[in-house]
């Protein structure tokens, strides 16, 4: 009779807590803490948007679980955040942008407003920045962190990286230090410095880690090359503004984030791209980039067996446009790319970076798999049109 009694006692509470609802909501709470801990995509590809300060595009990445973070130094070792900002932040700047978007039949023209951030890399006026800040800008003001503003003139941008460098009439200004960004690794310490949202007032600090290493990403239907990941807040205004280390070295320019993601920015690495970019458009005002001539992609063991291959890893060449060092080398379609200079290439984006390590006129050994016979080609790299 008890466990009757009980039963009864149950049945009623569960009718009266559906009918007021309550059981239902408790129910759906339960769903949602329970999906959340296992993500339906987990270890899946799947398509998220990057956005820059211009426009949202599409990433591609892969769902892995968070990265350790490696404590290298006791937390009370550590130097203090606020000092490094104290460093860091006379160096970098805010921009705003202006132009006249035409009208359209009936619409007038309008003016149209951005922000952005950038970095003083030397001490008479040069300024690194990305170039979707400054692109199409008709009109660019340079703001100090004191106050000051110049109208700044755009000196060099390349597309490619994303890069820009500003020039404003002045002298004595705090140029930032640049760090080596091979040296960091995933769990390392770093503070994201920049115009967030254009907030009125000082500048936005954020702190956060390393999280991978070499990320390549499509931004706006082009691909960017050995970019870092970080969980530091990036916001739309922090595009061109510095990641750095604890050091007060700048060590990646902030340039995108994965929208719809928590926690996923993405900088440009100073060693292998920044540097070297902000040096040529110091100097000649573009980037000359070497070229192959060749439209490719990473070859895989599915593709191989699609295409008839006997090698299941290298670059397959898709495409060799007419009048390059490709076609002048004899390299054809549905050669497959093994080697260069002897050393082996797994991937299309260890190509790009391979080349992009040379110059222009440089000669190179092509490996390349042909019919299932190795051969290896002799190349002299040109340089890439512009577009």
């Amino acid at each position: 009779m008890r466990y009757n009694f009980i039963d009864y006692i149950l049945r009623v509470t569960m009718r009266r807590l559906l009918q007021r609802g309550i059981l239902g909501l408790l129910l759906a709470t339960l769903v949602v803490w329970a999906s959340g801990c296992f993500p339906p995509n987990f270890g899946k590809t799947i398509t998220v948007t990057v956005t820059t300060t211009a426009a949202p595009t599409t990433v591609t990445q892969t769902l892995a679980p968070s990265p350790t973070s490696s404590q290298s130094q006791p937390l009370s070792e550590l130097p203090s955040v606020a000092e490094v900002v104290a460093k860091v932040s006379p160096s970098v700047v805010f921009i705003h942008t202006k132009w006249i978007e035409p009208g359209f039949f009936w619409r007038p023209p309008t003016q149209r407003t951005a922000a952005g951030s950038g970095v003083i890399v030397t001490s008479d006026g040069f300024i690194l920045t990305n170039h979707h800040v400054i692109d199409n800008a008709e009109e660019i003001t340079v703001t100090l962190v004191d106050g000051t503003s110049f109208e700044a003139t755009l000196w060099g941008s390349d597309a490619l990286t994303d890069l820009a460098v500003l020039k404003v009439e002045a002298s004595g200004l705090p140029a930032a230090t640049f760090g080596d960004s091979t040296k960091m690794r995933p769990g390392d310490w770093v503070i994201a410095i920049g115009n967030a949202l254009d907030l009125p007032g000082n500048l936005t600090v954020s702190l956060g880690i390393i999280s991978a290493l070499n990320r390549t990403v499509l931004v706006e239907n082009r691909y960017l090359y050995d970019l870092l990941q970080t969980d530091a807040a990036i916001n739309e205004g922090n595009s061109g503004g510095p990641l750095v280390n604890l050091d007060g070295e700048v060590v990646g320019i902030n340039t995108a984030i994965a929208k719809g993601a928590e926690g996923i920015g993405f900088a440009i690495s100073s060693t292998d791209t920044a540097i070297p970019v902000r040096d040529q458009l110091i100097q000649n005002r573009r980037v000359i980039w070497p070229w192959m001539g060749i439209s490719a992609l990473t070859l895989t063991p599915s593709l191989a067996a699609d295409v008839g291959l006997s090698v299941t890893e290298g670059v397959l060449i898709y495409r060799v446009w007419a009048g390059t060092p490709a076609a002048d080398a004899g390299l054809q379609k549905n050669d497959v790319i093994v080697a260069l200079d002897g050393e082996t290439i797994t991937s299309r984006d260890q190509l790009i970076k391979t080349i992009r390590s040379h110059k222009v006129g440089d000669e190179i050994r092509v490996t390349i798999v042909r019919d299932g016979e190795t051969l290896v080609v002799p190349l002299k790299l040109a340089e890439m049109p512009r577009q």
